[in-house]
């Protein structure tokens, strides 16, 4: 299997803890154990998304088109009956994550950011990260976010990490605002 994003953001996440772990012992503090910035189950169901949205788009249909799937004979119905599995799946996730905003604009200085930001969308996000292959960083820098601190980074993950714990079916019980 080839690295995808929750691979290279754990890697990241290894690289900078064992930097943070030397810093540490060179002030003669106890080192601390790695935590992956996702859990196996959250990558787990990023790639399972991706590859739902990959079987739905070479099928040649859409979510919004699942009532036009035709009939067929023998082995079409069943083909067909994975189809619509597939697409009714695929619904669910997407409404399980929501449309909220996992980062709003708030105080916008042009000149001081940079650039035109705009607000992340957690489907957004979801989408960049499982689909689009894209880092947290990647993320930002393509919604106009310049400088990114950790608090930012740590904010974003935390929002990716909820739309993943929802689309495994974990916290339904709290209400994703849409904006």
């Amino acid at each position: 299997r080839i690295g995808d994003a929750f691979d290279r953001m754990e890697a990241a996440a290894r690289k900078a803890h064992v930097q943070a772990n030397a810093r540490r012992k060179r002030e003669g503090k106890d080192p601390l154990p790695f935590v992956p910035p996702f859990s196996i189950g959250q990558q787990e169901m990023g790639r399972e998304y991706a590859r739902l949205v990959e079987r739905c788009e070479a099928a040649g249909v859409k979510c919004s088109s699942l009532e036009t799937v035709g009939g067929g004979g023998g082995d079409a119905d069943a083909r067909e009956a994975a189809i619509i599995h597939d697409l009714q799946r695929l619904r669910l996730l997407r409404r399980r994550v929501g449309d909220g905003l996992a980062r709003e604009v708030r105080r916008h200085r042009p000149s001081a950011t940079g650039g035109k930001r705009t607000a992340i969308r957690i489907s957004c996000l979801v989408d960049a990260v499982c689909l689009g292959d894209m880092s947290l960083d990647d993320v930002f820098s393509k919604y106009g976010w310049g400088k990114v601190d950790a608090k930012m980074r740590g904010e974003l993950r935390s929002a990716l990490c909820g739309a993943l714990d929802r689309m495994r079916g974990f916290d339904l019980a709290r209400p994703q605002h849409a904006a």
